[in-house]
């Protein structure tokens, strides 16, 4: 592959590429639960392997498509495939907590979610709220949307496991987590009802 149409396969990476990394980290972390150890731990190291991985192509493209990333971030169908970013780093915490007791490293991971989480909420939604041009229900609305309640609630999670490992536990991060837990009820309700409306009385 010559090297423009390699820097061309990285400008066409969709921001949900981190859904993968969500994907392996629920899988793990349900094997683990139901007793399949090995199947578990083999899946935390190919996740532990793909996030890196991820997070270098998405800084490439960043680097070498700024254009693309931009257009992305005011897209209102594919803009909520960012929050992917917030869940995936905070689902391979988890698995950090969980199949390996590494809160240190886990601990950075929330810190990566929870960056990503406020750049998105605070810059992007604002700005596809604020759009002039917007488009209809029926192409800029779909469950994609619902990853904004996945990724505000899975800062909610991996901070709920982290706090009882502190000692003394601090209360203001308890109710950090509940209050993430929260909002991503909040918002999950406004989403799904619009999905529904748009299922129930807009052409599919």
């Amino acid at each position: 592959m010559s090297p423009s149409n390699s820097r061309l396969g990285v400008a066409g990476l969709p921001p949900n590429i981190f859904a993968v990394v969500m994907a392996t980290g629920i899988v793990s972390l349900a094997a683990a639960g139901a007793g399949y150890g090995a199947v578990a731990h083999a899946l935390f190291v190919l996740n532990a392997v793909l996030y890196p991985l991820l997070l270098a192509l998405f800084l490439v493209r960043l680097a070498t498509a700024r254009a693309a990333v931009a257009e992305d971030f005011t897209d209102h169908a594919k803009a909520p495939g960012f929050f992917t970013m917030v869940a995936g780093p905070c689902v391979l915490g988890n698995q950090f907590v969980l199949l390996t007791d590494w809160p240190g490293v886990a601990a950075v991971l929330l810190g990566v979610g929870l960056l990503h989480w406020v750049v998105f909420t605070y810059l992007m939604l604002p700005n596809l709220i604020t759009a002039q041009v917007k488009p209809s229900p029926e192409r800029g609305l779909s469950g994609a949307w619902l990853l904004v309640v996945v990724g505000t609630q899975a800062v909610s999670i991996l901070t709920g496991l982290l706090v009882p490992r502190l000692s003394p536990t601090p209360e203001w991060a308890l109710f950090a987590a509940l209050a993430f837990w929260l909002a991503g009820s909040m918002i999950y309700l406004w989403i799904i009802s619009q999905i529904f409306n748009r299922i129930l009385f807009l052409p599919l």
